[in-house]
């Protein structure tokens, strides 16, 4: 991300020593939406980046601990059991 964030520097001072400073600019808003479409960019990526956070908590306030994360498990293999144990019992009956 930052590497994105320089690379965004150095295209707005290329564009900026290309179209000109200041009151010499043809475009004068151009800047103001390209620094806009940028940011928009950036958030968009954070974004996304955000989504590929391996193991990242539901809820950041509330972490789990250890002892949640074994009785959640435990509860679930009782769910996978009983689950396993009505298809048994369904195929046997169809």
């Amino acid at each position: 991300m930052a590497g994105f964030a320089r690379q965004q520097d150095q295209m707005r001072r290329s564009m900026e020593q290309t179209m000109g400073i200041g009151g010499l600019m043809p475009f004068p808003g151009a800047f103001g939406s390209l620094e806009e479409m940028g940011k928009q960019n950036m958030a968009m990526l954070e974004r996304a980046m955000s989504l590929f956070a391996p193991f990242r908590p539901n809820d950041p306030a509330q972490p789990q601990t250890v002892e949640a994360l074994k009785s959640e498990v435990e509860s679930l293999k009782r769910q996978l059991a009983e689950l396993r144990q009505s298809q048994e019992n369904s195929s046997r009956r169809g």
